[in-house]
């Protein structure tokens, strides 16, 4: 009936908030009782919504083959995904003005777009042995996350939790140097260099690019929709003993046969980072700094890369069942 909030209550109100266009809270002290680290305090809410809209066709022919084709569409937003513990709830929501107040976000679970299909065809080619061939298609988002601060940006106690400001342009940006290996093998990135490899960076999401003057939302970033199609051969062999029934099945599956057919399908994306920018402090007007993040040295330059899992690749298996019919 209603959702599952936390609060810490040894948090008090921040004492100021940051200057320049990401203007949030901002606190200096984060603690009431300097003895008490956190306190925190589950409560309910009444924020967030779900709904899901769902449809399928389906038909089966004479001929032996069978058909259906479906859609599902879902949204779901709540003010936080409770884990098992309170701390680790608290800490680890995305906000970005006031921790104990968070506004309705995209849920974790979130369904997102799906689109299904299934395709079947059983004939008898030898009497009493039917022969099966099936294919399941699926297609959905591989995901949701949020852009966030490396760091505790507000110092309200909780790190790695404040969602970021998408500039504008860059003249919105407050960059630091920023010293990537060990000198004097290092590579030195000026605070230009990262406004202009940000800018690149937000212009090729298609979500930050439609965020420039605003907070990124919690979990509203969808990973790419990855699509994968499963195959199953099925032989059975009948035989009647002792007048009754008998059937050996021999069965063979090929999951997501769709990157054994192409090494480029069937595999998801995931984040090249979450956390693109790291908070190093305040300038002397108190506008936030912060480092863009690097991969193998670089600068970031695409929000997601293909990952490999046991999932993202094909693999076979061949079973064989003996059915009794006593």
């Amino acid at each position: 009936m209603n959702g599952v909030a936390y609060i810490n209550a040894n948090l008090p109100a921040a004492q100021t908030a940051f200057t320049g266009p990401d203007a949030r809270p901002r606190w200096t002290s984060n603690r009431i009782y300097p003895n008490v680290s956190n306190a925190i305090v589950l409560t309910n809410e009444g924020k967030g919504y779900s709904w899901n809209l769902a449809f399928s066709v389906e038909r089966a022919f004479r001929s032996g083959l069978f058909a259906k084709l479906g859609y599902t569409y879902g949204v779901s937003k709540n003010t936080v995904d409770a884990g098992s513990i309170a701390a680790g709830s608290w800490t680890g929501n995305s906000i970005s003005l006031d921790p104990n107040n968070p506004a309705a976000g995209y849920s974790l679970f979130s369904p997102g777009p799906r689109i299904f299909g299934a395709l079947t065809y059983s004939r008898e080619f030898f009497a009493g042995s039917p022969t099966s061939v099936s294919v399941y298609f699926d297609g959905r988002s591989a995901g949701d996350s949020g852009y966030v601060f490396s760091g505790d940006m507000n110092n309200d106690g909780a790190n790695n939790n404040d969602l970021i400001y998408v500039p504008r342009n860059t003249t919105e940006m407050n960059f630091t140097s920023l010293t990537v290996g060990i000198c004097p093998a290092c590579t030195i990135y000026t605070p230009a260099q990262q406004a202009a490899a940000w800018d690149a960076f937000i212009n090729q999401d298609s979500y930050l690019s439609k965020r420039r003057g605003g907070y990124a939302e919690r979990n509203a970033v969808f990973r790419p929709m990855v699509y994968r199609a499963d195959l199953s051969i099925s032989q059975d062999v009948g035989r009647s003993i002792g007048g009754r029934p008998n059937r050996l099945q021999i069965r063979l599956d090929i999951l997501n046969v769709t990157n054994l057919i192409d090494k480029d399908w069937g595999v998801s994306q995931n984040f090249v980072t979450a956390r693109p920018l790291t908070y190093v402090g305040v300038d002397g007007l108190g506008a936030p700094q912060y480092t863009l993040a690097t991969v193998g040295g670089q600068l970031i330059s695409h929000s997601f890369q293909k990952v490999v899992t046991t999932a993202d690749v094909w693999r076979m298996q061949l079973g064989i069942r003996y059915m009794l019919n006593w």
